[in-house]
């Protein structure tokens, strides 16, 4: 009789313990399910926002952008399920400027209410495609018997990209002609730079370039581009039916 009352202890024993361990174990994997969605973002002293993210899924951390820094997001549709990881403190547009970059995203824009960042999109890599046309040249691609005096207008050439600047994100290249700035058009690098300090870098710009007998329009932040430019001298015909394609 006490060897059938052992018996039984230790069988309800066991069916307890081992109800304890599928519970530990089921908790277990609600608690990292859980961790998946769990905040990724948080914001420390002068308005810079921290984030950690481990291999987490795109969805989770734009989830959180929308949720808690009413931020929307449009084309990201395609790298939603992209894993991230990323561990960074800057301001929101550094952050997002970093996720943007893991995911090799080349072109974006922002949109501002007043001063705060309320929409981030993503956009074709070029705008717009003109005919083909007859190259833009400056004088050191000529020879010296050709005529120069056709070259009667100017306009700036890209000599340099600085690595992880913004011309480097978009993919401007070393040789692109910057012709237009959100609308100006550029005659000189002077003109560049003056126009470059006129915009804070919370606004939203456009950059023109010719590459290969085609014009690529590129959305810029204000503020530094990260190119080193040259003013050269061009043909004003051929510039001049760039301006009207683009209706400048």
């Amino acid at each position: 009789m006490n060897i059938f009352k052992d018996t039984n202890f230790f069988r309800l024993f066991s069916q307890f313990i081992l109800s304890f361990l599928c519970g530990v174990l089921i908790i277990t994997i609600l608690q990292k399910e859980v961790s998946a969605e769990s905040s990724t973002l948080s914001v420390i002293d002068h308005g810079l926002l921290t984030i950690q993210a481990d291999n987490l899924e795109l969805k989770y951390i734009i989830s959180e952008f929308e949720a808690e820094h009413s931020l929307k997001f449009t084309g990201f549709s395609k790298f939603m399920d992209n894993k991230i990881t990323l561990s960074y403190t800057g301001s929101i547009m550094d952050v997002i400027l970093k996720l943007l970059k893991l995911l090799e995203i080349k072109n974006y824009a922002y949109t501002f209410n007043e001063e705060q960042l309320i929409h981030v999109t993503v956009l074709p890599s070029s705008i717009y495609k003109t005919t083909k046309k007859k190259p833009l040249e400056s004088v050191n691609e000529t020879t010296k018997k050709r005529d120069t005096n056709k070259f009667n207008s100017t306009t700036v050439l890209i000599q340099k990209v600085l690595p992880d600047s913004q011309g480097e994100m978009v993919q401007l290249e070393v040789n692109d002609y910057i012709i237009a700035y959100n609308g100006h058009k550029i005659p000189n690098a002077g003109r560049l730079i003056d126009y470059v300090k006129k915009y804070k870098v919370e606004e939203s710009i456009s950059i023109v370039v010719v590459r290969d007998e085609r014009t690529l329009e590129f959305t810029l932040r204000g503020g530094l581009i990260g190119v080193q430019i040259i003013t050269i001298p061009m043909d004003f015909e051929i510039l001049e039916s760039y301006y009207r394609d683009l209706g400048i």
